[in-house]
């Protein structure tokens, strides 16, 4: 078991038939909307705008009416079920472009980063949570109202790590050799390249790629950063 860098406990769990650093998790179902949804839970000291979790079941092997780790489940890992690339270049007259892609598909993402800095309970850091947190005035909101209170390790934090990435894109022109002649010049290419362009994913965090050196604990975002975007212009020249 492995915790994702807070005080909420283990979140990854690895057993026989299931994917190494799996995500071992409270099923988190929603926020409560008012009193009566609460009495009939199992989470009877909540409060409307709490997340509900499901009770899914105590030591005997069935709901037990009150929510702990016999609750958690295995709600899938950061190993993707696909990882694809793409690389190419097309030409058109003097013109030119080579691309470099790549992705993963069907793995998941802890975005534990959001959890440790209270982003969804006390602060309004992220633009989704400061214009769309539970309130009164928006009773219907499955982002948990503001508390001091750091929610435990559940699927509300796990988000879906597919992504596809534009990591190198190269334009150029090439000026035509009659031009050239003149001056001696037997090759004058002028180029403009970006890396890291674009990355078209769904996940709310930095980046969808988390590093870890530890396999136990692998897609637990916490102290990365932003990957930057480079650009650069050049000239080939050829006498």
């Amino acid at each position: 078991m492995q915790d994702g860098g807070n005080s909420q406990g283990f979140t990854t769990k690895s057993d026989n038939g299931v994917p190494i650093g799996s995500f071992y998790l409270l099923q988190a179902n929603g926020t409560f909307k008012n009193a009566d949804e609460i009495a009939a839970s199992a989470q009877k000291d909540a409060r409307p705008g709490d997340l509900k979790y499901i009770d899914i079941s105590g030591p005997a092997g069935k709901p037990d009416g009150k929510i702990d780790d016999y609750d958690r489940a295995y709600s899938g890992s950061y190993q993707p079920k696909v990882t694809f690339g793409l690389n190419g270049g097309i030409s058109y007259q003097s013109f030119d472009l080579n691309l470099g892609a790549y992705g993963t598909a069907g793995g998941k993402i802890y975005n534990g980063k959001k959890q440790s800095t209270g982003a969804d309970q006390r602060d309004n850091i992220e633009a989704a949570v400061a214009n769309g947190r539970w309130t009164p005035n928006n009773s219907n909101s499955n982002i948990p109202r503001a508390t001091l209170t750091q929610l435990p390790n559940s699927t509300y934090f796990l988000e879906k790590g597919d992504f596809l990435r534009i990591n190198n894109i190269t334009v150029g022109y090439t000026i035509a050799q009659n031009v050239l002649a003149r001056y001696k010049i037997s090759k004058l290419r002028i180029y403009a390249t970006a890396q890291n362009l674009a990355t078209i994913t769904g996940y709310s965090g930095f980046s969808p790629e988390v590093p870890s050196s530890n396999p136990l604990n692998a897609g637990i975002e916490l102290n990365s950063y932003p990957s930057t975007r480079t650009y650069a212009f050049g000239i080939n020249l050829s006498f």
